[in-house]
């Protein structure tokens, strides 16, 4: 009798031991196993992270869509300011895809996004993608005020005033702004 409960506890130990706790957990790809999306962030693993989300998608742990938003908010932000400090073809790229991914969820938070990431690009003095991140605007910016930042940036750059002229002007009127063209940049530079 003593060997059958001995063995009934034995693998009681093993089954519970070898059950899940309920908490997610997603393997990185160096093995690293984290137990929250911030822990990936903070590590830098956002493919990780992304997992991460989807398994609480998965696992019904979203049950508001606040809690979803803020937790999609929380790795959009750590990843596109990840990518922003690398400053390559490649995270470019990577940039302007999760924009367009956000763009899906809400086009005023990726609004928000392009204002920030301009910001940056304008700080790096990286006109080009200046450029390219404020065709992702979906919206009028939160702040016009970026807009007319953009266009005193493109003056500045004395050997394109006519190039970056054209570009301001297009994107003020395709944003339906066409009111800042009356104190545009460009013209108190002439």
């Amino acid at each position: 009798m003593k060997k059958i409960y001995f063995l009934i506890c034995c693998a009681a130990v093993c089954l519970c031991t070898a059950c899940d706790d309920g908490k997610i957990k997603v393997k990185g790809a160096d093995g690293t196993v984290y137990e929250s999306y911030q822990e990936a962030c903070t590590a830098e693993d956002f493919q990780a992270a992304h997992d991460f989300l989807d398994k609480m998608q998965n696992n019904d742990m979203f049950k508001d869509v606040g809690a979803k938003w803020k937790a999609e908010v929380y790795v959009y932000e750590h990843e596109l300011l990840f990518l922003m400090s690398q400053g390559n073809e490649t995270a470019k790229k990577r940039i302007i895809y999760l924009l367009k991914e956000i763009k899906r969820e809400s086009e005023s938070y990726c609004d928000e996004c392009v204002s920030m990431l301009v910001d940056l690009a304008i700080e790096d003095d990286d006109e080009a993608f200046v450029k390219q991140l404020a065709n992702q605007y979906t919206h009028t910016p939160f702040e016009n005020d970026h807009l007319m930042k953009i266009g005193y940036y493109l003056v500045s750059k004395e050997e394109k005033v006519d190039e970056n002229k054209t570009f301001w002007v297009s994107l003020v009127k395709r944003m339906g702004n066409d009111y800042l063209l009356e104190d545009s940049p460009f013209d108190k530079k002439e």
